[in-house]
């Protein structure tokens, strides 16, 4: 059976969905992960993988740069795929995530040829708004030289390519793509006590990059309108930030428990200072739900505007767009919802992002 490998540092949140909807879309593939360990609980992340996958613990991988850690990391990435070579039949390797992207293009020189590495970065490290402007030259610099030295860069969605090739590096696209959601999916828990209640959310970590502080300045304009309840799916190290009287911070929840919240909200809101193409909105998408994004790389690509919802740049934007939305008829809200619904099945479902990348793989693409 022909191998897959992932190299995957930053083994959390999307990257793990990312590869996930992959792996259970191409069977016909043995599927090995090399994983830097981001997370306390990976058994049970394991436990959401079919049986054609094999985990590889990366022990020397962290996130930021460190030249000794690194040189570590390098060195230990490149015996692990020396070893699988004896092992498997290499089809490809996909880097995932710059720190993976970067060591991987290096490392694997030689090891792997130039047209079976692929990275794909799901959120670029030199558009981060939460490090310096020298230090996002600096991350910009390093994508520079490693795009000019080996492999292939496919670009989560349109918008993310479209920036790289502003900054002078070449990247084709795959739309990132999520599993369809039964119309019918049950409700676990109960979000409404009465009717007229309307409930807008997001998913995802209370962190920099997330923008807690813009959903809480956005919710506080509607502390006085008791109908109107703001609720934020997860938690983090920025969770504190979130202190308006009408926001929820549910804590970690299930996927099932997460989708049953989705189901029963009326928007789904994100405040994200950068993403790659977000898969908690591609999720409220194939849940029906009209989207007030906040302009970035990522969310650009997912908002027809006026069709399934809005994009806003400051806080008086956003909350404009919100009561536009939470004040129309029913019939409104349910239109916007089944416009988003079909934009992700045409576009970004799991089945057709894995059909492209087996074409990529087989070097068809």
């Amino acid at each position: 059976m022909k191998a897959i490998i992932h190299v995957a540092e930053a083994f959390g949140g999307g990257i793990i969905e990312f590869i996930l909807q992959i792996v259970k879309h191409q069977p016909e593939y043995k599927h090995v992960i090399i994983y830097g360990k981001r997370v306390e609980d990976v058994e049970a992340i394991k436990r959401q993988f079919p049986e054609n996958t094999e985990f590889i613990e990366w022990t020397a991988a962290q996130r930021e740069v460190n030249l000794v850690a690194d040189w570590r990391a390098f060195w230990a990435l490149r015996s692990i795929v020396n070893n699988l070579r004896k092992q498997h039949q290499i089809q490809a390797v996909h880097l995932h995530s710059s720190k993976a992207g970067f060591l991987g293009r290096f490392a694997l020189k030689g090891t792997v040829p130039t047209q079976k590495l692929i990275y794909t970065p799901n959120g670029l490290a030199f558009a981060r708004r939460d490090v310096s402007n020298l230090k996002r030259f600096f991350f910009w610099f390093l994508e520079y030289i490693a795009a000019l030295y080996s492999g292939r860069v496919i670009a989560c969605g349109a918008s993310e390519a479209a920036y790289m090739k502003k900054k002078g590096i070449r990247a084709d696209f795959i739309n990132n793509g999520t599993a369809f959601c039964p119309e019918d999916y049950p409700v676990a828990k109960k979000l409404k006590n009465k009717p007229e209640e309307k409930v807008v959310l997001t998913v995802g970590r209370a962190s920099i990059q997330k923008n807690p502080a813009l959903f809480n300045a956005i919710a506080r304009c509607f502390e006085a309108e008791k109908h109107i309840r703001f609720i934020w799916v997860g938690d983090g190290e920025l969770a504190d930030e979130l202190t308006a009287s009408n926001i929820e911070l549910t804590g970690w929840l299930t996927k099932e428990e997460v989708i049953s919240y989705l189901k029963q909200a009326d928007v789904y809101l994100s405040t994200s200072l950068w993403e790659g193409l977000p898969f908690a909105v591609l999720e409220a998408m194939m849940c029906s739900k009209p989207l007030v994004l906040h302009r970035c790389i990522g969310n650009e690509d997912l908002v027809r505007e006026n069709v399934n919802g809005f994009l806003f740049d400051t806080a008086e934007e956003a909350v404009k767009k919100l009561r536009v939305l939470l004040n129309a008829p029913s019939q409104v809200l349910h239109d916007m919802g089944k416009a988003s619904r079909s934009l992700c099945e045409e576009n970004f479902n799991a089945q057709k992002m894995a059909e492209v990348y087996h074409r990529a793989y087989e070097n068809t693409f």
